[in-house]
């Protein structure tokens, strides 16, 4: 739902769920997807077997550890995640979303 909001409001392109994140770190190094999210310490632990084609990006600051991956040289893309993470910070959706699943 969250990720479908951020679709919506056009910050975030066609979201697409994948079985496991092996899966997901095949296609975003395939270049089939442009980024995946996951908990932090995975995404690191994928980052640095992979520091050529990976990248982690965004402030870690929620209690789960979240960060995105972007295939490196997608200035683009990234451009575009950090625009729609601090859109939801402003909007404050950032905020309902820590309250409801209670991260702080």
């Amino acid at each position: 739902d969250d990720l479908q909001a951020m679709v919506d409001e056009g910050t975030l392109g066609e979201v697409v769920i994948l079985d496991g994140f092996d899966t997901c770190v095949l296609q975003l190094m395939n270049g089939d997807v442009d980024a995946v999210m996951a908990g932090f310490d995975i995404v690191n632990s994928y980052m640095k077997q992979n520091p050529d084609k990976l990248k982690v990006i965004g402030d870690v600051d929620t209690y789960e550890e979240m960060g995105f991956a972007v295939q490196k040289g997608n200035a683009e893309l990234l451009e575009k995640i950090n625009a729609g993470l601090a859109n939801v910070k402003e909007n404050g959706v950032y905020d309902e979303l820590v309250k409801k699943w209670k991260m702080s």
